[in-house]
């Protein structure tokens, strides 16, 4: 039975029912009470009840993510069969518990399949704010040439969601959905911002959120314009308020880690596993 979750109260309550009626109870939900809000008040979070547990559905429009209070003798056995969903599981390398493998095998059990494994990275801000400086100062004289940089208004919005859609390389549940006003909120905080022709083509953009959300996609024809990703990428550090910075690699993804060494991130004993149930 699927429960539409309409306030942060009836959320505690299940959580609460879930911790009591089937102790030991595992859970991949580290959300925060504004995450779980933001879901809440946009009608977009959902309880599906199972045997000895529950999984609480955040609705994402091109997947859902599965967030779960689940006895590790559960069996996950009533979920919807509309769309993708999403698990995400977070553990210390090398110190994955017995209970956290047993969940593994009820999702292998359920239809799920392991997709990717992630590294965290980390670095400090102001060491990474000053390598990217000195990129954008290598690359100053082919910076903003054919596009320039800015903070979209609401009429940008379209062609944002499009370039989202067309880039290929990365997979739909990287996307997370945001209302218009949820993204002209973030862009009147500097989070979201693209490049931008003198047509009025986006060519790319790059929106970082918090919790995680974060994304830049580049027009394929753009990819090699020197300095482009990294001014996308400064502007958006230039926003985050904390002295550490965080963020997810796959762990197959060489290229990427390598950049992301040079520019001061190392990685963490952390590791995250994702999990699809294709529909």
């Amino acid at each position: 039975m699927i429960e539409n979750v309409k306030t942060h109260e009836r959320f505690i309550e299940l959580v609460k029912e879930a911790n009591n009626r089937y102790r030991p109870v595992v859970t991949n939900c580290y959300l925060q009470r504004d995450a779980i809000d933001r879901l809440i008040d946009r009608g977009d979070m959902y309880a599906c009840r199972q045997n000895k547990g529950i999984v609480f559905l955040a609705d994402e429009k091109e997947f859902y993510e599965g967030y779960y209070y689940l006895n590790p003798e559960a069996e996950i056995d009533d979920m919807p069969e509309n769309k993708l969903i999403l698990v995400q599981n977070m553990y210390r390398e090398g110190q994955k518990n017995e209970r956290l493998s047993k969940i593994e095998l009820k999702l292998k059990a359920a239809g799920f399949i392991q997709a990717e494994t992630s590294y965290q990275i980390q670095a400090n801000k102001k060491d990474v704010e000053e390598r990217l400086k000195k990129v954008l100062e290598n690359a100053s004289a082919y910076l903003g040439n054919g596009y320039r940089i800015t903070v979209p208004d609401r009429s940008l919005l379209p062609q944002i969601r499009e370039l989202q859609m067309r880039i290929t390389e990365m997979p739909k549940y990287k996307f997370y959905w945001f209302t218009d006003d949820e993204l002209m909120s973030d862009a009147d905080k500097g989070k979201l911002i693209c490049a931008v022709t003198d047509e009025g083509k986006v060519v790319a953009a790059e929106h970082g959120h918090g919790n995680g959300m974060r994304w830049i996609a580049v027009e394929p024809d753009y990819r090699m314009k020197i300095g482009l990703a990294a001014e996308l990428s400064y502007r958006i550090l230039l926003t985050e308020e904390t002295e550490i910075v965080r963020g997810w690699i796959r762990m197959d993804n060489t290229a990427s880690l390598n950049y992301h060494r040079r520019m001061g991130y190392v990685t963490t004993s952390t590791r995250k596993d994702v999990w699809l149930l294709e529909q």
